[in-house]
């Protein structure tokens, strides 16, 4: 995106720090382009001391893990960790576990919460941020518009937090174009905005998924929540809900809901219906909604069962 400003995020660097003097690791959640390794950048600069930066996938692990041992007194900078092999995993927890008194870590990832940080926040060695720390509050929003010269109403920020979650990326876009055009609406530009970021999630995201797991999303996509029984009846899978569960724990394309739900963030749903329709035929689409139909009529829920079978 041309001219994306980028604004200071004072507060949340200052919390970031306050943090570490209590917690030696964190864990920065949040979904894709949410502002996390812009957030790690400022709070490099804001650090006293020697920093070491890694970003999952681009640099040597290697080289890294041996720089980190060699210096005791640093803080660790790790971005990107939804691109994180089985491998390195572990070896990532070992670090962490180890980390020596003078060392710091922040993580930054799309999983809501990794599988091998779980026994590290048990033990209470790791803090876990989530998205709600990552994103835009209302202050901010009106501070990144003015970066773009364009001045908001509070309502009008109010409003844009309510309906994108202070989400970086729409919230640039639609600044971008008030900039062209003050006149226009916000209300009236999220139409284009949610339209454009659906195909991004498609892109940019969604395909870089495995097969397996990507199809699952497909064959679920007609649903908004849905038990691990019906995702297995839905798709024909025996093996969707261990799909799911790996899913959710890597990004925020489903929600654990517990005790064996799941549903979609609502964004991600329809963009991957929307893909759904214009990859699949009607024929395929109706056969879902005919087995969803199906699990529910088994499962006694005649009233959802001919609603669905309506659809």
């Amino acid at each position: 995106m041309a001219n994306n400003y980028i604004i200071g995020r004072t507060e949340r660097v200052r919390e970031l720090k306050a943090l570490l003097q209590q917690k030696q690791a964190v864990y920065l959640s949040a979904f894709f382009y949410a502002g996390k390794t812009v957030l790690l950048d400022q709070l490099a600069k804001a650090l006293e001391g020697t920093v070491l930066r890694f970003d999952m996938g681009r640099d040597d692990w290697n080289q890294f893990q041996s720089q980190a041992q060699r210096t005791p007194d640093c803080t660790l900078l790790i971005d990107s960790l939804h691109r994180l092999d089985d491998a390195t995993a572990q070896a990532l927890s070992t670090l962490i576990a180890n980390l020596g008194d003078g060392q710091r870590v922040v993580m930054a990832g799309r999983a809501q919460l990794p599988a091998y940080l779980h026994q590290l926040c048990a033990t209470n060695v790791v803090a876990v941020l989530d998205k709600d720390f990552v994103l835009f509050d209302e202050e901010e929003i009106i501070q990144l518009f003015l970066e773009y010269g364009v001045a908001i109403k509070p309502e009008d920020a109010a409003w844009l937090k309510q309906n994108t979650w202070g989400w970086p990326v729409p919230l640039h876009i639609t600044a971008q174009r008030l900039q062209r055009d003050p006149s226009r609406d916000i209300r009236e530009i999220r139409t284009e905005v949610v339209k454009e970021l659906e195909s991004l999630l498609i892109q940019d995201v969604v395909e870089a998924f495995p097969d397996a797991e990507r199809v699952l999303l497909y064959n679920l996509s007609p649903f908004f929540s849905f038990t691990e029984e019906m995702a297995r009846m839905v798709t024909g899978r025996a093996d969707a809900p261990k799909l799911m569960r790996e899913i959710a724990q890597k990004s925020y394309m489903l929600l654990d809901e517990k005790n064996g739900r799941y549903a979609f963030v609502p964004f991600v749903r329809n963009a991957l219906f929307n893909e759904m329709k214009n990859s699949y035929t009607d024929d395929y689409i109706r056969n879902q909604y005919r087995r969803a139909a199906l699990y529910h009529e088994l499962q006694g829920d005649a009233t959802e069962a001919v609603r669905i079978y309506m659809l």
